[in-house]
């Protein structure tokens, strides 16, 4: 498993590094701030003095957090190196000994009270589908189904990307899918806890949203959100000490299932759009094929790809909390991106994770760069409404 949630080797994986520099060519943190104490080589030689040392200044734990985790390091290592086990190992130990950043401590002590990264009260998680003005829909909260619709803190709670999560609750009811969401009884998966530094507080969340999705009969979790994904798939087994009795499906993992049995009847959208893999999502999670299957079953839409694509994708600047550490450098980040997407000549920019959209949308806005932003769901949302117009 990638950048699983505790790591103990920092000793062995330390002295394995060549010290090549293969590491910062991609690395965007690198290429974003353009020094050596700012790349993933640096950070080896801070594992290094952490591992046989164990002492760290200010700049040495500063560093740890500018990070994405988005794995591109780990891609273009040599010595094969986990680095993003390194990294959140690295984060896990400076929290231990209260030295992380204050952010990170007050976002991981806000889902450790409130079960969401925005600290606010659990009912604020009906508010997307009170949105919807839909009783049906409402009538699904806590309900027993086949199928859970796992929405993620994101979806749930920041208004600007609502649509993602009401987008694929119409597909999911178009579709005859029986499905069910958590409501208010939705906690966090936990992906952001160990991106602050604190693997060992997943397990209360793991612990809670497996117990509700059982209570609910529930055999398939599918997520619009790929650390969710990442976290259900690969952390809950860890941490909880076995398999969990559910098929974890990303939803564009779901789409291309529904679609390729002739389930999801798809209408045209005409429009050239390019496709942002989200590390999450791809590099960390392997999921690649899938999301572009789905959008080349649409008629009408041509997609193009970036320069950078596929396990050579780069990162939009929202992972590994590094907003909350450094959003100028998320900025430098996700504008980087923006330019390379703006160079295909789309018109917008599709992704399948709610932070990707959310980040490149807002710095897109910022910096006045004229594409729209959509995610997968989104994008067949409107395909099937299409073809309903049609018929």
């Amino acid at each position: 498993m990638r950048g699983k949630p505790i790591f103990e080797n920092l000793k062995k994986e330390a002295l394995v590094c060549a010290r090549c520099g293969y590491c910062r060519v991609d690395c965007p943190v690198y290429e974003g701030l353009g020094w050596e104490s700012a790349s993933p080589r640096a950070k080896m030689e801070i594992t290094r003095k952490l591992a046989f040392h164990g002492k760290l200044t200010e700049k040495d734990i500063a560093r740890l957090f500018q990070c994405t985790l988005c794995g591109q390091c780990r891609e273009t290592c040599s010595a094969r190196i986990d680095t993003v086990s390194v990294w959140l190992e690295m984060r896990r130990r400076i929290a231990a000994g209260e030295k992380g950043p204050e952010n990170m401590r007050r976002l991981a002590a806000a889902i450790d009270e409130t079960g969401n990264t925005a600290g606010d009260a659990p009912e604020n998680r009906r508010l997307w589908l009170e949105a919807m003005d839909d009783e049906a829909v409402l009538k699904r909260v806590g309900q027993k189904a086949e199928l859970l619709y796992f929405t993620g803190c994101s979806g749930a709670l920041y208004p600007q990307i609502y649509g993602i999560p009401q987008a694929f609750t119409r597909i999911l009811t178009r579709s005859g899918a029986d499905f069910t969401v958590l409501g208010e009884n939705e906690s966090c998966c936990g992906f952001p806890l160990a991106a602050a530094g604190e693997p060992e507080r997943i397990r209360k969340q793991a612990e809670h949203n497996v117990a509700a999705a059982k209570e609910l009969g529930v055999r398939t979790v599918v997520t619009t959100c790929p650390s969710c994904f990442h976290a259900w798939r690969d952390f809950y087994p860890e941490i909880l000490g076995g398999e969990t009795p559910f098929e974890v499906l990303h939803a564009s993992q779901w789409l291309a299932r529904e679609i390729a049995a002739d389930r999801l009847r798809l209408g045209p959208v005409e429009e050239r759009v390019t496709y942002h893999d989200p590390c999450d999502l791809g590099r960390n999670s392997g999921v690649f094929e899938e999301p572009r299957y789905v959008l080349n079953q649409i008629p009408g839409l041509e997609l193009v790809e970036m320069e950078c694509s596929g396990s050579d994708a780069a990162c939009c600047g929202g992972g590994g909390n590094l907003e909350a550490v450094d959003p100028a450098l998320t900025e430098v980040i996700a504008e980087a991106r923006l330019r390379e997407a703006e160079a295909t000549a789309a018109k917008t920019v599709v992704s399948g994770c709610q932070q990707c959209k959310r980040t490149l949308q807002g710095n897109a806005r910022r910096k006045k760069i004229r594409l729209r932003f959509a995610d997968i769901t989104e994008l067949v949302d409107r395909s099937m409404a299409a073809y309903e117009a049609n018929q």
